[in-house]
């Protein structure tokens, strides 16, 4: 799994790919090419979660109780 970081740097990467498809007038690729830009949100989000966390919903709150 990618660390944070490396997750920004990919972001960041496909931001500018994306600014330099905005110049195009085709709706569609301007489009297509924030898919990448979502996956690599919810990758990013995922990779903030402590270890602690991790566990399933029913796992949290087995241990609450």
């Amino acid at each position: 799994m990618k660390g944070t970081s490396e997750l920004l740097t990919d972001l960041r990467s496909v931001l500018e790919d994306f600014e330099l498809h905005s110049i195009s007038g085709d709706l569609r690729i301007r489009v297509i090419s924030l898919v990448p830009a979502y996956e690599n949100l919810r990758e990013l989000g995922k990779s903030l979660v402590l270890n602690g966390l991790k566990m399933s919903a029913r796992d949290r709150l087995l241990a609450y109780f």
